[in-house]
């Protein structure tokens, strides 16, 4: 191997490691410049705030915010993150459309655990199939406050407050080439 060669590999080995650190920017801008769905995120829209006792919370959907919990994702060093994202960007931010629910469906597991808890109370656990009444609940709209999440055991777990009152979190599992949703939980004052 000649020098021009050997400087060529040199030269693609330092691109391709160029590439490989600005890749999960990349993904992160063109989500929010398109987001996971088939409709384009409006940057300029506001979504609802969400205030407790005087304490104002943006949306998970406010370019900030997603950027904290695309920060979030990165870190917990789980396979694939990019598609989680996809996943968790359109349960949160996704409108509530035909395209939307068909992808959100796709990712449910058929027969789903869920567990509800108020203040006080006994968990409540059952196992419910994937229905459309469900795939509507799930999908966000912007609605989903104090957002976040975490590696647990190789799956994800994305937390996030659905009104003053209740918290909600859902589990994702990495599958041999998607993540699925296979676990819901809600607790509430």
């Amino acid at each position: 191997m000649n020098q021009v060669d050997s400087a060529a590999i040199r030269l693609c080995m330092r691109t391709k490691n160029v590439f490989l650190q600005l890749l999960p920017a990349t993904i992160f801008l063109v989500s929010l410049a398109y987001g996971s769905s088939s409709a384009a995120l409006d940057l300029s829209s506001s979504y609802y705030k969400l205030n407790i006792q005087g304490i104002e919370y943006l949306s998970a959907c406010e370019p900030e915010e997603l950027e904290i919990l695309y920060g979030e994702l990165l870190r917990s060093s789980v396979v694939r993150p990019e598609r989680a994202w996809a996943a968790i960007h359109t349960l949160l931010c996704g409108p509530n459309n035909i395209p939307t629910r068909q992808l959100i469906e796709k990712i449910v597991v058929p027969r789903i655990q869920q567990t509800s808890t108020g203040t006080g109370d006994e968990p409540e656990m059952k196992v419910s199939r994937r229905t459309e009444e469900l795939i509507s609940a799930l999908i966000r709209e912007g609605k989903a406050w104090n957002t976040s999440v975490q590696a647990d055991e190789g799956k994800l777990l994305l937390h996030y407050q659905t009104n003053e009152a209740c918290m909600s979190s859902v589990r994702l599992a990495y599958t041999t080439s998607a993540w699925k949703i296979v676990e819901l939980a809600e607790a509430c004052d």
